[in-house]
């Protein structure tokens, strides 16, 4: 059952990884998106705007290690959303946004020291070393560009596969923890934010969803530097497009609460005097706000 999830989770990610004052000077920022199916997307491109089609002309998106339009294929995922919120947040900046995601992946597919053995506990013997080829692909898209680039920020959309086995929800916040702690030290980044999405699968299908779900929550707390942008009440489409639009009515009071409530929880952690360009934030939640009803284009961002 692919999920839609509102443009709302995109431009609350672009927020949220907007950096610290030190990078005011660097001209250009690197994002890194990587997951399982939520971040690959399967939002249909045929139903984008034009101008959303089009790569924004201060970001480079780089897709498996190639150098890729943003809406290329068929289907597509949060970077459209995301590249379109940060190139207008810093129009002065060249944005590279670098992305590898696998459909079906767990953590255990994506760990650094990874050992088809410990993968077929997910039924992932067959998918690893994940981490291994995201590196490679990290290393050389940024080889396109200037050494003094800084890394802004990974965002992570990831977790079902996990919430299906009750032994691998156990571990994920473990899992979670180490993936972080060996991405800052290969990229060199101790201070590098880690922004993930909380999953929200249906728990008769997942037997698991709870024990990751709160095993995420517990990772805001307990790891540094990382934040989560809740799902929690947004609509889901089963089958017929109609659904898209009317989970749209039905949610659009909440999500505009939602945006209100993280742009709160994104100030706390980035206070303004420290550097945070705060009003990016407003201005992202108005955005929002006026893009929620009208066109699904704008209205539905498929993680």
């Amino acid at each position: 059952m692919p999920k839609f999830l509102t443009v709302a989770f995109a431009a609350l990610l672009a927020t949220s990884t907007l950096p610290h004052a030190s990078a005011q000077d660097e001209e250009t920022l690197v994002f890194i998106l990587a997951g399982q199916s939520n971040m690959v997307g399967q939002g249909d491109t045929a139903a984008l705007s034009e101008d959303l089609r089009r790569l924004p002309p201060n970001v480079r998106y780089y897709l498996d290690g190639e150098s890729a339009g943003i809406a290329a294929g068929n289907r597509f995922g949060p970077e459209v959303t995301f590249a379109d919120e940060l190139a207008e947040a810093y129009p002065e900046k060249t944005i590279v946004l670098i992305k590898f995601a696998l459909g079906g992946s767990s953590l255990l597919a994506w760990a650094p020291d990874w050992t088809p053995e410990a993968a077929e506990l997910t039924e992932n013997q067959g998918q690893g070393p994940l981490y291994r080829r995201l590196m490679e692909y990290v290393s050389s898209s940024r080889s396109a560009h200037p050494r003094n680039a800084r890394l802004a920020a990974v965002l992570w959309m990831q977790g079902e596969r996990d919430a299906r086995f009750p032994a691998a929800g156990e571990q994920y916040g473990a899992n979670l923890s180490v993936l972080v702690d060996r991405i800052r030290e290969d990229l060199d980044a101790p201070d590098l934010p880690f922004i993930f999405g909380q999953v929200n699968p249906p728990p008769e299908r997942y037997p698991a969803s709870e024990e990751v779900r709160n095993a995420q929550q517990a990772a805001e707390r307990l790891i540094r530097g990382a934040t989560m942008v809740s799902t929690e009440g947004l609509a889901k489409a089963r089958r017929r497009p109609a659904l898209q639009h009317r989970g749209a009515a039905r949610a659009r009071p909440a999500l505009r609460a939602r945006v209100s409530r993280d742009a709160r929880k994104i100030r706390r952690v980035w206070p303004i005097g420290a550097g945070y360009p705060g009003a990016a934030i407003d201005s992202t939640a108005r955005s929002t706000r006026r893009q929620l009803p009208p066109a699904m284009a704008r209205s539905w961002s498929s993680l």
